[in-house]
């Protein structure tokens, strides 16, 4: 509610929002959002429009392109374990969106609701996923159970 006092626009008051669907192929390169490196180093995810791609360090080359998110993936984080990519992004002023991936397949493990605006940071310390979006919250999750 301070948001709003402030000037902010309740996401709510300008109806739902359409988003067209990622294409197979861009005409020109992404903006890189987020970038985070697996516990052994060996591969780069790199966050861009709705999708995660993953590369190998030390080959340089692309070795996996999963859809992520409805809009830009703004956040990336590996478990310690590397067995997890949280994924965080979201629709700017209308959702926050948080997902677990399973690293090796790419598959949702969870999804967590935990923010009313995009993720903005992600960071593991052992089990405990901490996301911070830009509805000004930071939150504690247990990756593996998903309780907050």
């Amino acid at each position: 509610h301070q948001r709003l006092q402030r000037g902010a626009v309740d996401a709510a008051l300008l109806g739902p929002r359409t988003h067209p669907a990622a294409p197979a192929v861009y005409r020109t390169p992404v903006p890189v959002l987020a970038l985070a490196f697996s516990p052994a180093g060996s591969t780069l995810a790199v966050g861009g429009y709705r999708k995660v791609t993953l590369w190998s360090v030390e080959g340089g080359t692309r070795t996996a392109e999963w859809a992520a998110t409805d809009d830009a993936v703004r956040a990336l984080a590996f478990s310690p374990d590397g067995a997890l990519l949280a994924v965080g992004g979201g629709v700017p002023g209308g959702s926050g969106a948080l997902v677990l991936l399973d690293a090796k397949t790419g598959r949702p493990v969870r999804t967590v609701a935990a923010h009313d605006d995009t993720v903005e940071a992600l960071a593991f310390a052992g089990d405990t996923l901490l996301s911070a979006g830009d509805d000004e919250r930071v939150v504690l999750t247990d990756a593996r159970t998903g309780k907050k």
